[in-house]
């Protein structure tokens, strides 16, 4: 017979394990020898006992990716495509285009109403036109990045009847999520992305910790760009 070095209770001689407590005995074969004074080694090994492991989790931030950020009205984006007068480096969102692109066929409209008088008329239709040259090429080239496509893309308006069914395709587009190769996204200020900025590393030290995007629960105030 041997004895279960856990409970000590006496077991069969090939028994693995101890009926009583299910202490393995191989392990412990050893230390059954008796010693001598005729009594038995106790293992010297501590009974490990299974802990239970706390999942780590990580902060919960607080930006929201597809919110999008307000809009511009109507004459506020109009007034913006004046002051980008020279800007093609920035994106612009859907709705801020088309605004700009209505009042301008609205004023386009009011302006060939002069074109009954000889020489006023074609002077301020004429300045029009060229005031708008500039402009009008910026504020499309930055809704093109805005979508994610390079300024040669506006060489597809010299191709006749297709090339401008292409461009109102590509401008109907909605603005890509997050910051692109052109800049950050004015209509998802909140999206990241390959080129959005690192999130910063969790410190378990620091459970409420904010990411670029939300501090102290709040969205970062919404700054126009067009």
């Amino acid at each position: 017979m041997k004895i279960c070095p856990n409970c000590h209770a006496a077991v069969q001689d090939d028994a693995m394990f101890c009926t009583s407590c299910g202490t393995s005995l191989q392990q412990n074969a050893a230390s059954n020898q008796p010693n001598q004074n005729g009594g038995y080694y106790q293992s010297s090994q501590p009974q490990h006992q299974a802990q239970s492991v706390q999942p780590q989790t990580s902060p919960q931030y607080n930006a929201a990716p597809t919110m999008a950020a307000p809009k511009h009205e109507f004459f506020e984006a109009y007034k913006l495509y004046w002051k980008n007068y020279t800007n093609f480096t920035d994106r612009t969102r859907c709705s801020d285009y088309w605004y700009v692109v209505l009042m301008n066929l609205l004023i386009s409209g009011a302006a060939s109403l002069f074109m009954f008088i000889p020489v006023l008329g074609y002077v301020i239709s004429t300045g029009w036109v060229l005031a708008n040259i500039i402009p009008g090429l910026a504020i499309l080239v930055r809704r093109l990045k805005d979508t994610g496509k390079d300024w040669p893309y506006v060489f597809f308006s010299l191709i006749p009847f297709v090339g401008q069914i292409i461009l109102i395709v590509f401008c109907a587009q909605d603005s890509e999520m997050g910051p692109n190769q052109f800049g950050p996204s004015p209509k998802y200020p909140y999206a990241g992305g390959t080129y959005a900025p690192q999130q910063p590393q969790y410190n378990p030290t620091q459970p409420n910790m904010q990411n670029d995007y939300a501090q102290n629960n709040q969205y970062p105030p919404y700054s126009p760009q067009n």
